[in-house]
């Protein structure tokens, strides 16, 4: 089974996590926002 890496970097400076919950990240890129899924964020809003 292929699986996906999980990277972790603290040279992100544009980089912000705004919320997270229910299976999915809203995250902030420098000028993109997006809102991906990540099973790890299980809790509710």
């Amino acid at each position: 089974m292929n699986t996906i890496p999980i990277v972790y970097t603290d040279d992100w400076k544009e980089y912000k996590l705004l919320d997270s919950g229910n299976g999915e990240k809203l995250e902030s890129f420098s000028q993109y926002t997006m809102i991906r899924p990540d099973p790890r964020a299980i809790w509710s809003h």
